[in-house]
């Protein structure tokens, strides 16, 4: 549960945040600063992911719970929960992980916020 937490909480942070900067105009400045601080890019993780979030949702579900259940705040996992409920309903999320092609940043986000 811990380990998880961490290695799909940081690809909802970057789903969370490439959305929010493509919004913005920003997502080019928001990669650029990604690289320069010596973080790769992370499109193919979001891609892959959002092939998976269907069975991510209750995973971050019961990482909350175990949040909980040690007296800690279980918010941030229910939302990590509700970021994948909301990819795993998108055009993207039907792909499949093995196959799926990875577009640019940009194709990427867009086709997360595309419904089937």
């Amino acid at each position: 549960m811990c380990t998880a937490s961490v290695y799909k909480g940081m690809t909802g942070l970057f789903m969370q945040a490439m959305r929010t900067a493509a919004q913005h105009g920003v997502l080019d400045a928001v990669l650029a600063d990604l690289a320069e601080a010596g973080l790769p890019d992370p499109t193919r993780s979001i891609v892959i992911a959002a092939t998976k979030a269907a069975r991510f949702v209750p995973e971050f579900e019961e990482i909350a719970a175990t949040q909980q259940a040690a007296g800690l705040p279980a918010a941030l996992f229910q939302g990590f929960a509700e970021v994948y409920r909301e990819i795993a309903g998108t055009e993207l999320a039907s792909a499949d992980p093995e196959s799926v092609q990875i577009p640019g940043a940009h194709e990427a986000v867009r086709r997360l916020g595309e419904r089937p």
